[in-house]
């Protein structure tokens, strides 16, 4: 039995990207929030690690934060597929807009049914 070869993935295009911002409006406001958090989060990563470097005078100072930062993510993320793989992806959607800031003055999410059968 010869393997399969594998199958090329599609390449998508410039104008296919162009065509889904300009046509989709709500993609589009995804999309343009996005860029703007984006760029706040670097604003405070610069700032943060520039007054670190002022403060302190040592670059350690700024490599501690840089760790400190990234630590965190790197834990969760080592776990979170195993376990979440076996949940049911709705719930964790719902149970993580649960417990958002704010939630309950803000928002209201319809429980929705027939979607996990474990």
């Amino acid at each position: 039995m010869e393997p399969q070869p594998e199958l090329a993935a599609p390449s998508i295009s410039l104008g296919s990207y162009l065509r889904l911002v300009r046509g989709n409006g709500n993609f589009r406001r995804l999309w343009l929030a996005q860029i703007v958090s984006e760029i706040g989060d670097w604003f405070y990563t610069l700032s943060i690690y520039t007054l670190l470097l002022q403060l302190t005078g040592h670059a350690s100072s700024v490599a501690l934060a840089l760790v400190l930062q990234v630590l965190p993510q790197t834990f969760v993320g080592l776990t979170a597929g195993v376990v979440n793989d076996p949940s049911c992806i709705v719930a964790i959607f719902i149970r993580s807009e649960e417990r958002a800031p704010g939630y309950r003055l803000t928002a209201r999410v319809d429980r929705p049914r027939g979607f996990c059968t474990a």
